[in-house]
């Protein structure tokens, strides 16, 4: 567990997680109306469940942002009013993300202007006192801004989670091929997989065409077209990753599929014996020539 210290300030919960380095990670948070006033139906904002010290030292954090009740006619899954994070700015490697449910993860956009100037105090202070600038009027968005002491505000409008994530490189599936047969089926290979995310893999196209298990084994099965696209979902450091979406096709090899197309049945069955007896005749004309070349081998010697 991450030691964390909560400490009302006025309208302000400042949070202190410790690290190992002694150094503390400090975030202030404040939901307030435009005028600065608390309002009456606060969300509750607190360490998300799944950071670890590990990730604290390192400069990565998340904190859960929930509404305990939501108001009459109201959506619940929306703040009564915006949350906003003063935090450190992130790692290099780091960018500031939501999350719905904690495991899909994306960027928040960087907004200027978000308030009226560097209004936020310091760790440690009181009177975080964020002002709209004139012409902001846009209640729903979500985004953050650097402020001038180097660190960032972060605006927060619904219920979830918030924080600062390492960049994961795309997922790539390799190794597939384009074509596959009915009944083929092959270990779906994975690459720039990293941290402790679970996988979960969609598949697209023709229905039945295709499966695909926990253990990411894909099996084709009638013809077909399909795609499978693979999610890394993000876990205590880590953004989500997801992959491109890889198509093939599912069909039966080429002279199979040509003779399937012919009509009447007959003519089918016909020419499956006609080939059946070339075959034959051929391993029948395979074993004279062995007998012929043993009969002159006898009688040389």
């Amino acid at each position: 567990m991450v030691p964390i210290t909560s400490t009302p300030l006025d309208v302000t919960q400042e949070l202190t997680l410790q690290r190992t380095s002694g150094i503390p990670l400090v975030i202030l948070v404040q939901q307030t109306d435009e005028s600065g006033t608390a309002v009456e139906n606060p969300a509750v904002v607190e360490l998300a469940p799944f950071v670890n010290p590990t990730t604290v030292d390192l400069g990565y954090f998340a904190l859960r942002v929930d509404m305990p009740t939501a108001g009459v006619g109201q959506s619940e899954d929306l703040l009564t009013e915006p949350v906003f994070i003063d935090a450190p700015e992130p790692p290099a490697d780091g960018v500031i993300a939501f999350s719905v449910d904690g495991a899909n993860w994306s960027a928040l956009p960087l907004i200027s202007n978000l308030v009226g100037g560097d209004s936020f105090g310091g760790p440690g202070e009181a009177g975080l006192q964020p002002r709209f600038k004139t012409g902001n009027t846009n209640h729903s968005q979500m985004g953050y801004e650097k402020l001038a002491s180097g660190r960032v505000l972060i605006k927060v409008t619904e219920v979830g989670y918030v924080g600062t994530r390492k960049v994961r490189r795309d997922l790539s599936i390799v190794g597939v091929p384009e074509r596959m047969r009915p009944w083929s089926a092959l270990k779906l290979p994975i690459e720039n997989q990293i941290g402790e995310g679970s996988l979960t893999v969609r598949l697209f196209g023709t229905s039945d065409s295709c499966t695909i298990s926990q253990s990411l084994v894909l099996r084709a099965r009638s013809e077909g077209s399909c795609g499978v696209e693979v999610t890394q979902s993000g876990d205590g450091m880590y953004m989500s990753s997801t992959s491109r979406i890889v198509m093939f096709t599912v069909d039966l090899p080429m002279f199979v599929d040509t003779l399937s197309s012919w009509s009447p049945p007959f003519l089918q069955i016909a020419v499956l014996a006609l080939l059946l007896v070339l075959v034959i005749w051929q391993f029948v004309l395979a074993a004279l020539e062995l007998l012929r070349i043993r009969s002159v081998e006898k009688l040389v010697m």
